[in-house]
């Protein structure tokens, strides 16, 4: 019942499946992978707007919720970029596996990071603490 442990198992299956997307050489292993990240992104979604209704405050959540929201496209935008940087420099597979890695790295940032509640965590105020809970 962790958001904190769901994000971080898919943020490890997100980057290990778009690794293996670079690996593999058949289309039923590319149909698995994508199937399976595709349920790993359809997992994150959900979970952040949880992750969102505990650390903000109402009147706080619709801006949360709109950055949120605007990652992707942005995401998009700029990696789109990079990944034509790094099929030209080192080959479609190559981005795959590149693009992959920094999701797996970000698993244990945000594993050591976050916690799921306010009340976990001792730097909020127990007033801040509380608004969070209204």
């Amino acid at each position: 019942r962790s958001v904190r442990k769901l994000i971080f198992i898919c943020l490890i299956l997100w980057g290990g499946c778009a690794s293996l997307t670079g690996i593999v050489h058949n289309i039923p292993a590319l149909a698995a992978i994508r199937f399976i990240l595709g349920v790993v992104e359809a997992a994150v979604m959900p979970a952040m707007l949880i992750y969102i209704s505990n650390w903000f405050t109402k009147s706080e959540r619709s801006r949360a919720n709109t950055f949120l929201i605007l990652g992707n496209p942005v995401t998009v935008l700029w990696m789109s970029v990079v990944s034509g940087y790094l099929i030209q420099a080192f080959g479609w597979r190559e981005m795959f596996i590149i693009e992959g890695v920094p999701a797996v790295i970000w698993a244990f940032c945000w594993w050591v990071l976050v916690k799921d509640k306010p009340s976990q965590v001792s730097w909020l105020a127990e007033s801040e603490k509380a608004a969070l809970q209204e």
